[in-house]
C-alpha cells in the first residue's frame, strides 16, 4: 500500500489487489459454471453491490435447475419441477422462491424497490447451502462409502 496527498493535502491510500479474491467460490464438487456464478455473486456481495449479488444468486439457481435436468420454462417452472421430482425439500423450495423473486428485484429497475444488504447476503448464503445439499454432501457421502 502506498500513501499520497491530493490537491488539498488530504492523505489517500492506493489499495492493493487481494488474492484469492474475497468470496472465492472454489468448490470441487460443484460444476465449474455453477461455482463461477456463485463466485461472482460472492464478489458482488463483498463489493456491496447488492442488486448484482442478488442477480448472480438467481443466475446460480438457474444454472442449478439446468444442471439438474430442468432447462425449460420460466425459473419458477424449473424450480417447481425440481421440487416435484423430490430434489428440493419444502424449505429449500421456499428459499429458492426468495432467490427468484429478490433476484428479479435486482434485475429490473424499480425506484420503489431495492435489494437490501441483508437480502443480498441471505440469498448468497442460501445458494451456498443449496449447493452443499445438492452437490457437496452427496459427493462427500460417496467418498466415505469408497473402500
Amino acid at each position: 500500500m502506498r500513501a499520497g496527498r491530493n490537491e488539498v493535502g488530504e492523505i489517500h491510500w492506493n489499495g492493493i489487489n487481494w488474492w484469492p479474491l474475497p468470496g472465492d467460490a472454489s468448490r470441487p464438487d460443484v460444476p465449474p459454471r455453477i461455482a463461477r456464478a456463485l463466485g461472482e455473486a460472492m464478489r458482488a456481495l463483498h463489493a456491496q453491490c447488492h442488486s448484482s449479488a442478488a442477480v448472480m444468486a438467481r443466475r446460480t439457481l438457474e444454472a442449478v435447475t439446468e444442471d439438474k435436468g430442468a432447462p425449460n420454462g420460466t425459473l419458477k417452472q424449473r424450480v417447481d419441477e425440481l421440487a416435484t421430482r423430490g430434489l428440493l425439500l419444502p424449505a429449500l423450495m421456499e428459499m429458492a422462491t426468495e432467490v427468484r423473486l429478490i433476484g428479479n428485484v435486482g434485475a429490473h429497475f424499480d425506484p420503489m424497490e431495492e435489494v437490501s444488504a441483508a437480502d443480498a447476503r441471505a440469498l448468497v448464503e442460501f445458494v451456498i447451502e443449496l449447493l452443499k445439499y445438492l452437490y457437496e454432501l452427496p459427493a462427500e457421502l460417496a467418498r466415505r462409502k469408497r473402500p
